[in-house]
């Protein structure tokens, strides 16, 4: 999604209150998707153990409600609408992504 964007000419320059401005590059957005990947299989592993017939349902609903709320700090930073479009995207992107390829529980 990131690539999308500056394929398409987004500024991805962000300038949170009282801070400099901050250009978000691939790199950030890669780094910031892996951890989120990895907390996000961690918390799905410990449902499968300790919560195992409600272990999905309860994951995608924390992980809907996660992604949610990862909007925040990107409709509270300036920065352009098309950096804002294309980073709110990213969001989308990788919740589905995990949702949809997260292994499922073996029985």
């Amino acid at each position: 999604m990131w690539a999308i964007g500056a394929l398409a000419g987004v500024d991805y320059t962000v300038e949170s209150p009282g801070q400099p401005a901050t250009v978000i590059g691939a790199g950030a957005i890669a780094m910031i998707a892996l951890a989120a990947a990895l907390l996000g299989w961690a918390a799905l592993a410990l449902l499968e153990r300790f919560a195992t017939r409600v272990a999905r349902p309860v994951w995608i609903s924390l992980a809907i409600v996660v992604t949610v709320l990862s909007f925040v700090p990107v409709l509270s930073v300036e920065a352009t609408g098309g950096a804002k479009l294309a980073l709110g995207a990213t969001h989308v992107a990788v919740a589905v992504a995990l949702i949809a390829l997260l292994p499922r529980p073996r029985r």
